[in-house]
């Protein structure tokens, strides 16, 4: 390992799930949480985010929290965990 490798260890790529039913909504937190180099995917329905889901893991997951179609976590109601990094919609 190179010494500048040991004071500035490579830092991992953050993986960012938007769902938003609003297009522009959509693009808007696309670019934002892109900015930084995060790897963002973006659906624009539930069932599309439980698909993405299913294939792996996100850091993050950007959401409207009055999207169609949505039950599950609400602000201030303890998430169901699917792992130590994302939640599931029940």
């Amino acid at each position: 390992m190179k010494p500048s490798e040991r004071r500035n260890p490579p830092r991992s790529v953050a993986q960012v799930l938007v769902v938003d039913d609003e297009p522009d909504i959509r693009e808007l937190l696309e670019l934002t949480a892109g900015q930084d180099g995060a790897r963002v995917r973006s659906v624009g329905t539930i069932q599309d985010a439980k698909a993405l889901l299913r294939e792996g893991s996100f850091d993050l997951c950007l959401t409207d929290m009055r999207l169609v179609g949505r039950r599950g976590p609400r602000p201030g109601a303890p998430n169901r965990r699917r792992s130590a990094r994302t939640f599931r919609w029940r």
